[in-house]
C-alpha cells in the first residue's frame, strides 16, 4: 500500500528502502524521505499533480460529478466501499471522503490533496453508536463524551479519543488518536447511511488552500483525479440545496480525564461559550456534576514544515521530527488563497513598524474587510468585499472561505489584504475561530497602517 503511494508520488532513488507495512509508522514516514520529492513541497507530503504542475493537462478533467438524489448517493456509497474517493457537502465545508477502514483508500486522500502524512483525518459516522464503536474510551471519559455528543451531534464538533484497532494508523497520523463526528447535513448523513462504512474526510481541497464551500471549489482543486466523485450539494446560503451553513470547519477537542481538561485543538463551529454552557449545566442540569472540576484548555499550536534547509532523514533525524499531530488544522499556512495574503491592523499613531500604503501596493491589492473597518481604502484598491457590513461574526464565518476563493480570481491582483480580527471587535462566539482562519490564511503575516484622514 505504501509502495504504491510512494511510486505514484515520488521519483524513487532507492526502491529497496520503500516502506513496508510491518514496520512502525514513524519508520515508514522516515522511509518516504528516501524518495526524491518535487522541490517546493513540504517534507512528508505525497506530492499531487495539479493543472499547474508541469506535465499536467488542464483540459482533461476526470472527476465524476454526482447529484444529491438517492440513486447517486447509493452510487457514492458503493464507490466508498470499493476504495474510491467521494467529495460531499457538510454543514461546515465540502469533505473528501474514503473508507476509513481501508488504508489504501485513505492514502489516496493524502495523494490527491498533497497532504502531509503527519496531519490526521477526521472520521464521519451516521450515529453516536457507530462513533463509540471506533473509540476506546476510559470509563471516566465515556459519560462526558456522551454528554457532548447528546448536546452537539449531529453538528460541527469533532471528539478525539483513542482509536479502535480497526482504524489504520494512517488515519491517525501514527498517534493512535482519532477525531470523530456526525455531520449535520442531510446529504452527508444519507451518504454515510448508504456507505455502510465510517468515512475519513478532510476538506476537499489542495492542502493549505482555501477550504471549499461549493462543489465547483472541489472540482477546481481536485477535478483532474479520475478516482474522485463529487456530490454537487449546491452552494452555500441555500441549505435545501446543500448549504455549508456554518462556513468554517468543526471544533476539534478531546477529553483529558486525568488532568480534567477539555482540550481544544481547533476552534470551529462549536464555540467555547457553547461548550461552557453544557459544562455549567445551563443546557442540562445533570451536566454540572459530570463536568465538576473540568476546564477548557485552548491549545495554541502552530505547526511549521521543515523545508529543504532541514529535511527529514532516516539517518540523521529524531523520530519526533515526523511524529503526527493529534488533530488537524494546526499548520501555520492553511486556508491560503493562491495570491499572497496579509493581515492588516489599523493603528492610531504612526510608529516604527507601520507601513505606508505605497509600500503595500494597495492599488493592485484585494481587500477583505469586516464591519467597514477598511472601507476608507475601497477606492484605492483593486477590489473590495466586506465579510459582514453589519458586523455579524456569524455572517463573516459563513462568507470567509467563499471570499478567500473570490480574492484569487480577481484579475491583476498581487496581494490580498485582510482585516485583522482582534480583541477590539465584538466578543461573538465565533470571533476567535474567524481570527484563526485569517491568521493561517496569511501564514501569520501582518502589517500595521495608520488611518489617513
Amino acid at each position: 500500500m505504501y509502495i504504491a503511494a510512494c511510486v505514484r508520488s515520488f521519483r524513487c532513488k532507492t526502491p529497496n528502502a520503500l516502506p513496508t507495512c510491518g514496520r512502525s509508522y514513524q519508520a515508514r514516514l522516515l522511509d518516504l524521505t528516501h524518495c526524491k520529492r518535487i522541490p517546493g513541497t513540504p517534507t512528508g507530503h505525497l506530492t499531487r499533480m495539479t493543472s499547474s504542475t508541469p506535465g499536467a493537462d488542464a483540459t482533461k478533467r476526470m472527476a465524476t460529478m454526482l447529484t444529491a438524489d438517492d440513486a447517486d448517493l447509493a452510487t457514492a456509497g458503493e464507490m466508498l466501499r470499493k476504495g474510491q474517493l467521494v467529495s460531499f457537502p457538510t454543514e461546515t465545508v465540502y469533505g473528501l471522503g474514503a473508507n476509513a477502514l481501508d488504508e489504501n483508500a485513505v492514502l489516496k486522500i493524502f495523494e490527491a490533496k498533497g497532504r502531509p502524512l503527519t496531519d490526521p483525518l477526521i472520521v464521519h459516522v451516521p450515529s453516536a453508536e457507530k462513533a463509540l464503536q471506533l473509540l476506546q474510551l476510559h470509563d471516566e471519559a465515556k459519560p462526558i463524551y456522551k454528554a457532548l455528543a447528546d448536546n452537539f451531534w449531529p453538528g460541527p464538533l469533532t471528539l478525539v479519543g483513542r482509536a479502535h484497532s480497526s482504524i489504520p494508523l494512517t488515519v491517525t497520523a501514527g498517534t493512535g488518536m482519532v477525531g470523530i463526528r456526525i455531520p449535520n447535513h442531510p446529504v452527508a448523513r444519507k451518504m454515510l447511511e448508504f456507505a455502510k462504512v465510517p468515512v475519513a474526510a478532510p476538506s476537499a481541497n489542495r492542502f493549505g488552500h482555501v477550504s471549499p464551500t461549493t462543489a465547483q471549489h472541489v472540482y477546481s482543486d481536485l477535478g483532474h483525479h479520475n478516482y474522485i466523485s463529487i456530490i454537487d450539494g449546491g452552494t452555500c446560503k441555500t441549505y435545501e440545496a446543500g448549504d455549508c451553513s456554518v462556513g468554517i470547519e468543526s471544533t476539534v477537542m478531546k477529553i483529558d480525564h486525568e488532568r480534567k481538561k477539555l482540550v481544544l485543538f481547533r476552534r470551529g463551529g462549536i464555540s467555547e461559550q457553547q461548550l461552557a454552557a453544557v459544562m455549567t449545566g445551563k443546557t442540562d442540569s445533570q451536566s454540572t456534576s459530570l463536568f465538576l472540576g473540568y476546564e477548557i484548555e485552548v491549545l495554541k499550536k502552530v505547526v511549521v514544515h521543515k523545508e529543504e534547509k532541514n529535511p527529514i532523514s532516516s539517518t540523521g533525524s529524531k523520530v519526533d521530527d515526523v511524529l503526527g499531530e493529534e488533530a488537524p488544522g494546526q499548520h501555520l499556512t492553511h486556508y491560503a488563497p493562491d495570491v499572497p495574503a496579509t493581515l492588516v491592523r489599523v493603528v492610531d499613531k504612526k510608529g516604527s513598524n507601520t507601513s505606508t500604503l505605497e509600500s503595500l501596493n494597495i492599488a493592485t491589492g484585494v481587500i477583505i474587510d469586516f464591519n467597514g473597518s477598511l472601507l476608507w481604502l475601497k477606492d484605492s484598491c483593486l477590489q473590495y468585499r466586506d465579510l459582514s457590513v453589519k458586523g455579524d461574526m456569524a455572517e463573516a464565518a459563513s462568507n470567509l472561505f467563499a471570499f478567500l476563493r473570490w480574492s484569487e480570481t480577481v484579475e491583476g491582483a498581487t496581494n490580498v489584504y485582510m482585516i485583522d480580527i482582534n480583541e477590539d471587535f465584538n466578543a461573538h462566539a465565533h470571533r476567535d475561530a474567524v481570527k484563526d482562519r485569517l491568521f493561517r490564511a496569511a501564514s501569520g503575516r501582518i502589517v500595521f497602517i495608520e488611518k489617513s484622514e
